[in-house]
């Protein structure tokens, strides 16, 4: 719904606009379990898996609201003052494995206050924004009293271990000016400002969340856990960022038939690594403790809050072309390079200052209490199974301490470089256009194991060093994650027009993502390099998208939107080694093709019938549409069985969790066959 006019006549006016959005979806709970693996859980937990399966409602709410009014002085200048507001409320993340249960309700509140000024000179053009941004991330457990159950590769139930609140404050200035003085060139510079305050206060694992594995090798089954989880703090961290970007840019005519775009862009954090940090005594003594190796270097981890200078080499240049072969826009080739870095390490280096004032204790069980996999366990005792007992357990052994997180000091900003190159060519009534593009993304950060033996190149841990400092382990920053990109692309556009009655949009791409290491952690292989590459979640190697829109008789219009793919890549974990991290292997696999006779494995078809026409006269007009959403009905999975171990269980002379690759998934990613009625009145 939405509402606009002048106030002033040809002065003032004002724009106001509201949508709501109401969706109650449904996802699955559906364990991936084996058959052992259901016995197992249902014989020692004294519950049924029936009682955590099946379709539940995922309720989203959301409102939007957007008010604007708009000055005209003159007619050099034109003047915006806008106020939006987007709140929401979205039970999710549960589905698969994950009971209802242990779901959590997102909510959402952003605040946007806009001022806009642009003047038009009589060879320039200046953009003037001030712009104020509160964000509030709310993310709430269900059952926050309620310690979580993670029954590995069954089901997790009980309360989702954490709730927590993100409050970030955003104040910019930017301006941007464009000046076309000088015969055949466009020059455009800009500045932008943005100083951005957070305060983020994480309730983590306040009741305990207990992990029960079964894993033959190591003497683990469901009948007592393997591990717990433990908040011992609750404190709110204060952080405030500072970022600074400049650019300029040139786009030169320098033929009829020829243009070069040439431009650079330079960006600065002040606290992109947490750079104020000072490194507690005992946090220093720990990683001290540890032996350097060709990816760690004790000191370059430790700071007394001078020793993290902000990174000023972000010089980001570019270069793009087009070049008219007819000097008719018949035939054009075109392409470009460029740098572009990223700005997300101020979000991925919490933990460090996160870890210190809300400390996470680890606490790891045995049948026997003998060390697993290097790492010193405690024999399992039912008194454990509250936050009492643990806290108890803790006070007593070296059980229950925390893992020291630690940020490189010269670490660097991802980067990524990017080139592409294409053809358009116009064919009769249509426009084809063939590209291809490339990106390589480095120096994406991680974290990776500091406790590998034999002085950092076997296996994790030896964490005796650590221990008389207070720390179960150390994790340590790397800015070591490379990605890779391919693509070619081909579109085939006929616009519409009035004249022609229709139009037609198809899109063709081919890629290739892939990636190595994990993603914020990479704690199962030395460093990301050893992972080798492999396809990324959510890599799509085909995808298909057709629009299109036709006249019809009596002022009705059709339209559609098809989208075909041919599958997203999802991660497969092999847990045969064991699943502490350090011991997983991790590789790519992709759905089952089950749409238009295997030919793709997603298939979307929506259509739409709409007609306009005026009520009261030529200045207004009313619309009327009918959507078919998902018109096929068309099931696209998702949430298939991504893990396994294949060692043989002694009691059943089985794999103890056997891939299931042509089990479908759990849930879909598109809504089921609906139509949508929509109604509009312009005036």
């Amino acid at each position: 719904m939405s509402l606009g006019g002048p106030i002033i006549k040809d002065k003032l006016f004002f724009f106001a606009t509201y949508e709501g959005n109401d969706q109650d979806r449904a996802f699955n709970v559906d364990s991936t379990g084996s058959t052992a693996a259901v016995a197992d859980f249902e014989a020692n937990s004294g519950r049924r898996l029936s009682d955590f399966e099946g379709a539940f409602v995922s309720p989203f709410r959301g409102d939007f609201y957007f008010g604007k009014l708009t000055l005209t002085p003159d007619s050099n200048q034109v003047m915006d003052l806008s106020f939006s507001r987007r709140q929401e409320t979205d039970i999710q993340n549960f589905g698969g494995n994950v009971s209802y249960e242990n779901a959590e309700n997102k909510i959402n509140v952003v605040d946007t206050y806009l001022y806009k000024w642009t003047y038009t000179g009589s060879n320039f053009i200046n953009e003037f924004n001030a712009n104020y941004l509160s964000y509030t991330f709310n993310p709430t457990s269900l059952n926050p009293d309620l310690p979580t159950y993670d029954y590995d590769g069954v089901i997790i139930f009980g309360g989702k271990d954490s709730t927590r609140r993100e409050v970030q404050q955003g104040y910019t200035l930017r301006d941007d000016v464009t000046y076309t003085g000088l015969q055949n060139h466009s020059f455009k510079a800009g500045a932008r400002v943005e100083i951005t305050d957070i305060e983020f206060d994480n309730q983590s694992f306040i009741q305990p969340r207990y992990t029960y594995r079964r894993e033959p090798q190591n003497g683990l089954t469901f009948a007592s856990p393997a591990e717990a989880r433990l908040g011992l703090g609750s404190g709110k961290i204060l952080a405030s960022n500072t970022q600074i970007g400049l650019y300029v840019q040139d786009d030169w005519d320098v033929t009829s038939k020829l243009q070069l775009n040439v431009g650079v862009r330079w960006d600065y954090e002040t606290n992109g690594f947490n750079n104020e940090y000072r490194t507690p005594a005992n946090a220093a003594a720990a990683l001290r403790a540890l032996p350097t190796t060709s990816y760690f270097d004790p000191e370059n981890y430790i700071t007394d809050g001078s020793n993290r200078s902000p990174f000023a080499g972000a010089i980001a240049p570019r270069f793009g072309f087009s070049y008219d072969l007819k000097d008719d826009q018949t035939t054009v080739i075109f392409g470009g390079i460029g740098r572009y870095y990223d700005r997300n390490n101020f979000n991925n280096t919490v933990d460090e200052v996160s870890r210190t004032i809300n400390p996470i204790g680890v606490f790891r069980f045995s049948p026997n209490g003998a060390p697993r996999e290097g790492l010193p366990t405690v024999q399992w005792n039912p008194a454990y199974m509250t936050r009492d007992g643990l806290l108890q357990l803790a006070a007593t052994s070296t059980q229950g301490l925390p893992e020291l997180f630690a940020v490189k000091n010269d670490a660097r900003p991802p980067v990524n470089d990017q080139a592409s190159i294409g053809i358009r060519q116009k064919v009769g009534i249509f426009q084809a256009a063939l590209t291809a593009s490339y990106i390589r993304g480095r120096n994406g950060y991680t974290n990776i194991f500091a406790t590998r033996t034999l002085n950092g190149l076997g296996g994790c841990c030896n964490t005796a060093p650590l221990q008389p400092f207070g720390y179960a382990n150390a994790i340590v920053g790397l800015d070591g994650l490379d990605t890779r990109y391919k693509a070619i692309y081909f579109t085939l556009d006929k616009n519409y027009t009035k004249s022609s009655g229709w139009g037609l949009n198809v899109a063709y791409t081919f890629s290739k993502g892939e990636q190595d290491g994990g993603d914020l952690f990479s704690l199962d292989a030395i460093t990301p390099d050893a992972y080798g590459w492999r396809p990324r979640a959510g890599d799509e190697r085909h995808r298909v998208v057709i629009s299109g829109m036709v006249d019809l008789p009596l002022g009705f219009q059709f339209s559609m939107l098809n989208t075909l793919g041919s599958g997203q890549a999802f991660q497969v974990t092999d847990a045969t080694n064991g699943a502490d991290s350090g011991f997983n292997r991790f590789t790519a696999r992709y759905p089952r093709k089950n749409c238009i006779k295997g030919v793709f494995a997603y298939c979307e078809v929506n259509l739409t019938l709409a007609k306009r026409f005026s009520v009261l006269g030529k200045e207004d007009q009313f619309e009327a549409a009918v959507d078919l959403l998902n018109a096929f009905n068309n099931k696209n999975f998702e949430g298939f069985d991504a893990s396994f171990n294949n060692t043989i269980d002694p009691a059943t002379g089985q794999a103890t969790d056997p891939l299931e690759p042509a089990r479908i998934g759990t849930s879909t990613l598109t809504l089921p066959r609906r139509i949508q009625f929509r109604v509009g009145y312009r005036f």
